[in-house]
């Protein structure tokens, strides 16, 4: 009778210990749990003398100890501000060169799941970890694997003062942003500038509006795709630099992605470069990936008459050169895209991508096709036109106070000609009302002066 009072109040005794963090392993109910993970040998024991728990390895990959909390020892971290969990690791080895790094891992059991991250330890001093967690649920198991995905001799650690702490406060090197930062560990206090995105735009070059035929960008009027597609995970906007919409942002998290215009509206309406020899593009790029960066240019040709795909010409642009946070301005000739002999009469999709390792976000402006032939001094001399209404739904007036005009030719973005007229007047009228809704250029001519001035149709 003795003996079972005696053993009912140790257990009583022994229940009533509270085993929930903090522990300084002061006491035999903060012990762990050695998990052998499939092998043998091993051990997870309190050393009293320096009140530290000793973890001893036994050549398993995922060899470990833990702790469980139940009923009200669970621990609470669903305060994201004050869930970070700090602990001492000592390794035990004194063989450890100063720079040698070991690599653990710190599993976090939860009522919302599982929180599992590595940590390191560098040579065999004591020092300190730091687990920062987003929220949380209660935590009802901590385990901690030494020398983690490691097989064969494993090293042994002593561990101490583990706890719940505030998390730490921002800082410029921590990978995130926060604080007053403007970007990932840049701007407001932190002394690093942050990658700017451009202020100002290039101004492309005068060329003959019938010399080309533009993607996009503010100096000539684009041909109208039929859709824009972003893939792979990219992102791509239209981006106010000057004026509205003038530029693209191109946002492309992983390799490959990009964004692709398409002019699928029907067998034979895509671009036709075949007399086009050049093409033209400014990008502005932050945080260049590495020496393998680059922005491939895609142009798919279709056949004209059964619409099936044909072939890809393409080229690619160094984003390292000039560099970041600066305008890089090319003109490639289309002489020097891959397959460059075969036919692009027919290019009804072109694609953006970016390729190697990840880089931008991107800023794009300008892309076009032209003829490398750029506008004359005689251009533009007929200052006092007059066009009313426009855009019209059936005709436009064009009217000059002192100059006849000899010839106007219209002309659709894709440089085919749709009317001409001899007026040989100051006053010329072009008749829309056959015309498809859209953009057209009119070719305006007086003796050798020439003005081209662009056309819509609603």
């Amino acid at each position: 009778m003795k003996k079972i009072t005696l053993l009912l109040m140790l257990f009583a005794i022994s229940f009533g210990y509270s085993q929930t963090l903090p522990f300084d392993f002061s006491t035999a109910d903060q012990a762990f749990t050695h998990d052998a993970a499939g092998g043998g040998g091993g051990a997870a024991v309190i050393n009293t003398t320096t009140e530290k728990l000793e973890i001893f390895g036994n050549a398993q990959p995922w060899d470990n100890a833990y702790v469980v909390f139940s009923g009200t020892d669970v621990v609470d971290l669903s305060d994201e501000l004050n869930n970070s969990i700090s602990f001492t690791v000592d390794p035990l080895s004194t063989t450890l060169a100063v720079d040698e790094e070991r690599e653990h891992r710190i599993k976090l059991t939860h009522t919302a799941g599982v929180y599992e991250v590595p940590f390191t330890t560098t040579g065999d001093a004591e020092q300190t970890i730091l687990i920062n967690p987003g929220v949380l649920g209660n935590m009802t198991e901590l385990r901690i694997f030494v020398d983690a995905g490691v097989a064969g001799p494993n090293g042994d650690y002593a561990i101490d003062d583990i706890q719940v702490v505030a998390d730490p406060g921002p800082t410029c090197t921590d990978g995130i942003q926060n604080g007053d930062e403007t970007g990932v560990d840049c701007g407001g206090t932190c002394p690093n500038t942050c990658p700017l995105p451009p202020t100002t735009i290039v101004a492309a070059p005068a060329r003959p509006a019938l010399d080309v035929l533009s993607v996009f960008g503010p100096a000539y009027s684009d041909v109208p795709p039929n859709a824009v597609q972003s893939f792979a995970g990219a992102t791509f906007v239209n981006y106010t630099v000057e004026t509205a919409d003038d530029t693209r942002e191109l946002t492309t998290p992983t390799a490959g992605g990009g964004a692709q215009y398409q002019y699928f509206f029907g067998t034979d309406t895509g671009l036709d470069l075949t007399n086009f020899t050049t093409i033209h593009l400014d990008s502005w790029v932050l945080n260049a990936g590495g020496p393998d960066s680059v922005i491939r240019i895609i142009l798919q040709n279709f056949d004209t008459t059964t619409g099936a795909f044909q072939h890809n010409l393409e080229a690619t642009i160094d984003v390292n050169t000039p560099g970041v946070e600066t305008w890089n301005t090319v003109d490639i000739d289309l002489a020097d895209f891959s397959n460059s002999n075969l036919a692009k009469d027919n290019i009804q999709q072109i694609q953006i991508v970016a390729q190697g390792a990840v880089f931008g976000p991107t800023y794009l402006t300008n892309f076009y096709f032209h003829k490398n032939t750029v506008l004359g001094a005689d251009d533009f001399s007929i200052n006092d036109l007059k066009v009313s209404p426009n855009p019209t739904n059936d005709v436009w007036n064009i009217e000059s106070a002192n100059i006849f005009i000899d010839t106007v030719e219209v002309y659709d973005l894709l440089g085919k000609r749709v009317q001409t007229l001899n007026p040989n007047n100051q006053q010329a009228i072009i008749d829309a009302s056959n015309l498809r809704t859209g953009l057209y250029i009119a070719k305006i001519y007086s003796g050798k002066q020439l003005r081209t001035i662009k056309l819509v149709k609603n």
